[in-house]
């Protein structure tokens, strides 16, 4: 399955990546739009509950989707320390938008 990211973070900055998994957890590697490797990895596995778990060395990410499909709600457990301060984990909320 090929998963492509787009993100627009609050100052405007964007990211945009893509990978392909067989969502059985093993990692495998992001890649730029460009087709040049990312050095983060993806991990994803599908549950037998249905959530989407991405596993890996920097954050774990669970992934659920409303009834209805139009919300993506991932909660973000951070694994990295910058500058030797926890970051805190957090709800991140995605609509689908029109296009």
């Amino acid at each position: 399955m090929k998963f492509t990211y787009d993100w627009k973070w609050e100052n405007g900055e964007e990211l945009k990546w893509w990978l392909v998994t067989d969502l059985d957890g093993e990692c495998v590697r992001d890649t730029q739009v460009n087709g040049e490797p990312m050095t983060s990895e993806s991990c994803l596995k599908l549950l037998p509950s249905g959530q989407l778990v991405d596993d890996n060395r920097i954050v774990l990410d669970r992934y659920s989707l409303n009834r209805e499909g139009a919300r993506l709600r991932i909660h973000r457990v951070n694994r990295i320390s910058p500058a030797g301060r926890k970051l805190p984990d957090v709800d991140l909320i995605l609509n689908r938008m029109s296009q």
